[in-house]
């Protein structure tokens, strides 16, 4: 009773995960990965296997499962109506058809300081035949505390609970390759798409001449460098959109389970360390991201609840929803002078789910005493192929009275006490399908407006995902009977992730509102026309 106490510790933490489909996944995993790891006997399958129902969830070895081990979700029916002449101005202009993420992210510890630097550079295809490639640059720092429940010793494990928060800034600029345009947009994406894969090569060659260290002769070296590096440069240059200075700001919580094993020695069965692989772990993250660059401002607001099941990792799940909001940058920054309210200009909310997919990798800890100190290593990797749904809503406000009702959600609420930032981190985004409903009696003014006026569409993509992470640190802690609690003197952490992802199915989009308030999902022409490199 007092191991599954501890275990309910975890539990609880993740309950936000309860209140999506995929948390409902993950749920249930948790309960069947701890089964498997301290039971002999048969475990359930899933949530409900008692009543002779199938899991939604797949099994650690894939079986139970869509075609590959991958559990696919529900998206709106294409069949649900006929396209009629006023459906042409609700499906939207473009699709992303492919993209190829680079993430790099350095994490140190100091006591209960965190510092993370973080790049990206992303390469998009879309559908109108252009390519644009995206790198960014943050750096972030913050406080971070944690505390652990080493009650699971008969498995060699313990459960911990986290948290961080952290804001910073950077940079980041945006190329659009289009100067191949033919009537064959897609001989257009391919040569955009060479040129977009050549330049990025460019890039990572001129940060490698910039970054050499200081030296009698590193200036000569590095023009040396960088005259040689303008070789890859493709025949026909991008064009360049004016640098985003970047406002970043994260609160992150998570809880996992950790199952291992005592290393011990000599007679006295003296313990020198413990090998553990994490076999559950529930994370929840709230983000706020502010650009600013091309006369524009947008704000990015992100919540995303990722869940992770298995031992030492077996399957994950995620849920992300954003909501982005674009004002134009001189009148944002009178109003708020003026004490006035905004008037967005662009709105735009996307929700992705990403289904259970079997084998994701490995993450392994390791830890030895060193008299008062404990030294930590931790290292991971793996390959993850699996599919992810999203639904998109974009709305165009030139109407004033429409940049109202959003900016009334946004920043008073609707009911004019809570705050519209508050519900979007709290209580979640409105739905993209959900919008293509009805509007109930009930509804907001926004969500009228979702209905009436938005561009709704639902994408599914193939997802693969490469990653590693290495890091140690060293660390002070203290005992309390089954609690332990302490900090990090220091600690550094290094991490990779290389993101593929690729158009698969049959994209719609959400026609004109019918007499009885539907608007039925027809086939999305314009972003099926040109296929994915």
């Amino acid at each position: 009773m007092e191991y599954l106490g501890l275990l309910g510790v975890v539990v609880s933490l993740v309950l936000t995960l309860t209140l999506t489909p995929v948390g409902t996944q993950v749920t249930g995993g948790l309960h069947r990965a701890i089964c498997q790891l301290v039971s002999n006997g048969a475990c359930p399958s899933g949530p409900g296997s008692e009543n002779g129902g199938d899991s939604a969830l797949p099994n650690p070895d894939g079986s139970g499962s869509g075609e590959d081990g991958v559990t696919t979700l529900p998206g709106p029916d294409p069949k649900d109506g006929k396209p009629k002449a006023e459906d042409v101005a609700f499906e939207p202009d473009k699709c992303i058809l492919a993209s190829e993420t680079d993430k790099q992210k350095t994490v140190m510890r100091i006591l209960f300081i965190k510092i993370s630097s973080s790049s990206e550079m992303k390469v998009t295809q879309w559908s109108d035949g252009s390519v644009t490639l995206d790198s960014t640059g943050t750096v972030q720092g913050g406080v971070e505390g944690g505390i652990d429940f080493p009650g699971l010793k008969k498995w060699g494990g313990s459960a911990s609970l986290s948290g961080s928060y952290t804001k910073g800034g950077g940079g980041g600029g945006r190329w659009l390759f289009d100067g191949h345009q033919s009537d064959d947009p897609q001989k257009d994406l391919e040569n955009n798409y060479n040129d977009a894969k050549q330049f990025a090569e460019y890039l990572k060659g001129a940060a490698k001449c910039n970054s050499r260290p200081p030296g009698a002769r590193s200036a000569e070296l590095g023009m040396i460098c960088n005259h040689s590096n303008k070789d890859k440069l493709p025949e026909l240059e991008p064009d360049r959109q004016p640098d985003l200075d970047i406002t970043k700001t994260t609160s992150e919580k998570s809880g996992d389970v950790k199952f291992g094993k005592s290393l011990r020695t000599g007679k006295e069965n003296k313990s020198v360390g413990q090998v553990t692989g994490k076999g559950a772990q529930g994370t929840w993250m709230n983000d706020t991201l502010v650009m600013r660059g091309n006369g524009e401002i947008t704000f990015v607001y992100t919540m995303e609840i990722n869940g992770r099941v298995g031992n030492a990792y077996q399957g994950e799940g995620s849920h992300m929803q954003q909501f982005y909001v674009t004002y134009n940058a001189e009148d944002y920054d009178k109003e708020e002078k003026e004490g006035k309210d905004h008037r967005p200009t662009r709105l735009r909310i996307s929700t992705a789910e990403r289904g259970m997919s079997g084998n994701p990798g490995v993450d392994i800890r390791g830890s030895v005493p060193a008299g008062p100190f404990n030294l930590h290593v931790e290292g991971g990797g793996g390959k993850t192929d699996t599919e992810m749904h999203t639904e998109v809503a974009e709305l165009d406000l030139k109407d004033p009275k429409d940049s109202e009702t959003v900016e009334n959600y946004l920043r008073n609420g609707e009911d004019g006490e809570d705050s519209g930032i508050k519900q979007i981190h709290n209580a979640g985004i409105p739905s993209p399908h959900s919008a293509s409903e009805p509007p109930a009696p009930d509804a907001t003014p926004f969500e009228k407006l979702l209905h009436d006026k938005g561009k709704l569409s639902s994408l599914d993509y193939k997802v693969n995902i490469d990653w590693w992470k290495a890091g140690f640190a060293i660390s002070l802690g203290t005992s309390l009977h089954k609690l332990s609690t302490g900090f990090k003197l220091f600690g550094l952490e290094t991490s990779h992730e290389h993101e593929e992802q690729k158009l698969i199915g049959d994209p719609t989009y959400a026609g004109a509102p019918r007499e009885d308030g539907s608007r039925p999902w027809l086939p999305f022409t314009k972003c099926s026309s040109v296929k994915p490199i």
